[in-house]
C-alpha cells in the first residue's frame, strides 16, 4: 500500500503540461537548417539546466556542462550570493517531463531557439554552509 501512496503522490505533484511551439516552429527549424537534430538539441538543454542546478548546490561553476558565459557568471552571482548569506542550495530528485520550443527567431545576423522546460525538484533544502566548504 505505501508504494501506491508514494506513487500516487509523484503523480499528483507532477506538472501537467508546458506550452509549446515546438510543432510549429519545427519544419521552419528543419528547412532552415537540415542537418539539425532537435532531440539532441533538447537534450543539451536539459543537461545544461541540471548541470547548473548541480553546479549551485555543490558551489563549484565548473560543473556547468555546456552553457553560455552569460549563463555561467548568473550561477556564479548565486553561488557568491549564497555564501554571502551562509546559505546552500540543495537540489534533489530533478526531474526533467518535457522540454518543448517555445520561440524560433532568425534574421540577418542571428538565430535564436528558445525552449520552455517542464521540470520539478522533489526537495529543496537551505543549509548552513559548512566551516570546511571550499566550493
Amino acid at each position: 500500500m505505501e508504494g501506491w501512496n508514494k506513487q500516487a503522490d509523484e503523480l499528483a505533484a507532477t506538472p501537467k503540461s508546458v506550452s509549446g511551439m515546438t510543432r510549429i516552429f519545427e519544419p521552419q527549424i528543419q528547412r532552415d537548417f537540415p542537418d539539425f537534430n532537435l532531440v539532441q538539441f533538447k537534450n543539451k538543454a536539459e543537461n545544461m539546466l541540471v548541470s547548473a542546478l548541480q553546479a549551485i548546490d555543490s558551489g563549484n561553476v565548473s560543473l556547468i556542462r555546456d552553457a553560455s558565459e552569460e549563463l555561467k557568471a548568473q550561477v556564479e552571482n548565486r553561488i557568491e550570493m549564497n555564501r554571502s548569506e551562509g546559505i546552500r542550495e540543495v537540489y534533489e530528485k530533478i526531474r526533467i517531463h518535457r522540454t518543448e520550443i517555445s520561440n524560433y527567431e532568425k534574421n540577418r545576423e542571428n538565430v535564436s531557439l528558445h525552449f520552455r522546460v517542464l521540470w520539478n525538484i522533489f526537495i529543496i533544502k537551505r543549509k548552513r554552509w559548512n566551516s570546511g566548504f571550499r566550493g
